[in-house]
């Protein structure tokens, strides 16, 4: 069964055209990654996902219901279908992590803030932070720190679907490796369908299993992560490469 669905999905802004009439099947279990040079649309596509940005035309189902079209949102009747990791982690700094990871859960579904704080610090426990964090603030933090609290934060609402913007991005090559291993560890212990936006070769090599390469608001290329890091296709092999020439326009 498909848990998300894309169908000829078209977004601008102005005379600049973000994704040009993307076609997309998410089933049920997957790990699906979005790769692409910079400005191509795929955090763009993460956020016409969750209802955050109106598309154009087009129509964007879960299950198999359509929730997005040109003229209605239904998104918001799907709270906690899906569970976000933004690029930058999110925290609300005024919030200590408990009530960071807690606040869907309090502010969302209006739970008491007794019952949300058991249930946040379950999660932070999965997600390998300590008891310590707890009262801290994310600016007391490390940024490693943050994307666990973080990814404790979209766990917590137990969502059936993970969305993982640029998940290691700042990281040190340490922490990258050992974030990269805790979400390919969540996808599998969680059994949930997720979708991560990614230029990280070993976040692709961790958490992939189809990956799919966005250009010019298109979906140019898509495979399984053997074929990805094994084709002579000249598109994959430049941004395999991090070549400057080739069929990009950079």
């Amino acid at each position: 069964m498909n848990k998300l669905t894309l169908k000829n999905v078209s977004k601008s802004f102005g005379s600049f055209k973000v994704l040009d009439g993307i076609n997309l099947e998410v089933t049920d279990g997957e790990s699906l990654a979005i790769v692409g040079p910079s400005g191509t649309g795929k955090s763009v596509l993460l956020k016409c996902i969750l209802g955050l940005i109106p598309i154009d035309s087009g129509e964007i189902w879960i299950e198999d219901k359509c929730v997005i079209s040109k003229d209605h949102n239904d998104s918001e009747k799907y709270p906690g279908f899906f569970g976000m990791l933004f690029q930058g982690s999110a925290l609300f700094d005024s919030l200590p992590i408990w009530k960071n990871v807690a606040f869907g859960l309090i502010y969302g579904q209006g739970m008491d803030e007794k019952t949300a704080r058991v249930l946040a610090m379950e999660t932070l426990d999965k997600v390998g932070l300590s008891k310590k964090v707890e009262n801290l603030y994310p600016f007391e933090i490390s940024g490693g720190m943050q994307k666990r609290a973080s990814l404790a934060r979209a766990l917590v609402m137990k969502p059936q679907m993970m969305l993982f913007d640029e998940p290691t991005t700042g990281l040190d090559p340490m922490m990258l490796s050992v974030i990269n291993q805790l979400i390919a560890d969540t996808i599998r212990k969680e059994q949930v369908t997720a979708m991560t936006v990614t230029h990280d070769m070993s976040c692709l090599s961790a958490v992939a299993g189809r990956i799919i390469l966005l250009y010019k608001g298109k979906i140019i290329w898509e495979g399984s992560k053997d074929a990805f890091f094994t084709t002579q296709d000249p598109h994959i092999t430049q941004f395999r490469q991090g070549a400057i020439e080739g069929p990009f326009s950079l």
